[in-house]
């Protein structure tokens, strides 16, 4: 073996890496993120070039300036300038994170996250603060942008939520007022003139018809109220109903029109482009409230681009481009974020005496429209509702659409078929036609039905169908009804409204719709209508 040196072999030593003057600013200037120190006295002292790049500056001219001064916004100066100044003063530690917006050289804001320390002298005195800053401002854009999706999409899931409840109820609700206003309706026939029961009956009509406008408010507010399309100038429409709105608002409010020239026309339907207008006029006027206020109504068009979409109620991809606006202004309260936040809710109102169905259908009715709501409040600064509507291709000429003439009278004759899960629908259905001269059978559901048209399938000549039932729906009862008789017509029957009730029914060829409730005299309008088309050979669905 051989015998080692007693001495201690030397270690190899590490090279030693000498700084040129001049090298430690250039590894700051390659560093990824803005450094700067900021001297006691609030100057800069030092600002790599990532920093200048961040902010706009030359390279060096930020050296010297006061940091606050310079760049910090006029509404966050003075908090940041309080902590840096316990810092430099040693009542409080540095802070691990914060973030802070620094202006740019050309006025705009970036934001910036920090993390400081400080930098002592020979004596342990704080001698400067040094500042690492990363530029978050296209991360807080996107973060705040998925934000905005995220409240977009809860904000229509739940107006799609609450609008299906809201449709549900109102069917439901307009199969029991069949009941009310259809035997009202027969008794006030079957009673003498100078009977003292009429006047009562006449009440009972009047709730129920009351009822039933409250059905139409909240198939509006889920967007599936009946429109009765026409093009229509929104200013005309305005200046048509400005008494009624003079009417509706307080003694102490001034309301103001400012309509545009020229304006392209919008198709909608007139009846509820109206009820939107008193909403809003009658939404402004209860904000002015006892104090003295101004209301203005303005009608206009405009440019809408995705980013002005996005923060409309409810901007459910609506096309960007060229949109008609109906806008009500007011001098009122305003209202905070919590208001704002439930201002389309049914059943939400700020009024002691409230119904809070008056926005909420606004919004389901513009909605229909396939328009949008664009909201600007703050309290103490009043309101605005800008309600934008597409441009119609064709001219307003403002005049509804003419009535479909009566269909004529004559003798009845044959069976009619009334398929209707409710008991009392069926019963006033078949007083109502029996009393004109038809036949009646009646069904609780379509397997009655379809077993009645076996027996009795040459004697009948219309069906009434309700749309929902148990065990087999309108729908399948239909195809079945279809498939044993093919050439006699169907009227179908539906507490929700026609376009949503016959969209069911696409192709099948139905022959007429009635809306519930309906009262006798209207089904059996609808009757006679239905059999005269199909003795010509025509359909209407």
């Amino acid at each position: 073996m051989t015998k080692k040196s007693g001495k201690h072999q030397s270690e190899p030593k590490p090279k030693r890496w000498q700084l040129e003057k001049g090298m430690a600013e250039k590894y700051l200037d390659v560093a990824g993120v803005m450094l700067a120190v900021v001297k006691p006295d609030e100057t800069i002292s030092m600002m790599n070039k990532k920093g200048h790049e961040i902010l706009g500056y030359d390279e060096g001219e930020l050296i010297g300036r006061n940091w606050f001064e310079t760049l910090l916004p006029q509404r966050v100066r003075g908090e940041v300038r309080d902590v840096f100044r316990n810092l430099i003063h040693g009542n409080i530690a540095p802070v691990e994170y914060y973030e802070n917006p620094l202006l740019t050289k050309d006025g705009k804001e970036r934001r910036i996250s920090f993390h400081n320390a400080v930098v002592m002298d020979s004596t342990g005195k704080i001698d400067a603060i040094l500042c690492s800053g990363r530029d978050i401002t296209e991360c807080k854009q996107a973060e705040e942008e998925r934000r905005k999706l995220q409240a977009q999409i809860q904000r229509t899931q739940k107006l799609e939520g609450l609008g299906i409840l809201a449709g549900g109820v109102a069917h439901d609700f307009n199969n029991l007022l069949m009941g009310v206003l259809g035997n009202a309706e027969l008794a006030l026939e079957e009673l003498p003139p100078e009977s003292p029961a009429r006047e009562s009956i006449r009440e009972v009509q009047t709730a129920g018809k009351r009822a039933a406008e409250l059905c139409r408010q909240i198939l509006a507010y889920s967007g599936r109220g009946k429109l009765i399309v026409q093009s229509l100038n929104l200013s005309k429409l305005v200046d048509e109903i400005a008494h009624l709105l003079q009417a509706s608002i307080s003694k102490k409010a001034v309301l103001k029109y400012e309509f545009a020239d020229n304006l392209p026309a919008v198709d909608g339907d007139a009846t509820q482009l109206r009820q939107v207008v008193m909403n809003l006029i009658t939404n402004a006027s209860d904000a002015i409230a006892a104090s003295s206020g101004v209301i203005t109504v303005r009608t206009g068009m405009m440019e809408a681009d995705r980013a002005y979409l996005s923060g409309t109620y409810v901007d459910e991809d609506l096309p960007e481009g060229v949109y008609v606006y109906l806008a009500g202004s007011d001098t009122g309260s305003g209202m905070d974020k919590g208001t704002l936040s439930k201002l389309f809710d049914p059943f939400f109102s700020t009024k002691f005496a409230g119904r809070g169905l008056g926005l909420a259908a606004t919004l389901g009715i513009v909605r229909g429209h396939h328009g949008a709501i664009k909201v600007y409040s703050e309290p103490g600064r009043g309101s605005t509702f800008k309600v934008l509507l597409p441009c119609s291709s064709k001219s307003a000429d403002g005049t509804a659409e003419e009535a479909e003439a009566p269909p004529p009278g004559g003798a009845a004759s044959g069976t009619i078929l009334v398929i209707d899960d409710e008991e009392t629908v069926r019963a006033l259905a078949r007083k109502a036609l029996e009393s004109s001269g038809f036949s009646v059978f009646t069904a609780g559901d379509g397997h009655e039905g379809a077993e009645l048209l076996r027996k009795h399938g040459d004697e009948i000549v219309l069906f009434l169908l309700d749309l929902t039932m148990p065990r087999m729906g309108g729908n399948e009862t239909f195809t079945e009804l279809r498939r044993i008789r093919k050439d006699v017509p169907i009227i179908l029957s539906s507490g929700y409204t026609e376009e949503d009730a016959v969209s069911w029914f696409a192709g099948k060829r139905l022959a007429g719709f009635i809306q519930k409730p309906y009262g006798p005299a209207a089904l059996k309008a609808e009757v006679r209508r239905t059999l005269n088309r199909a003795s010509k050979g025509e359909t209407t669905k």
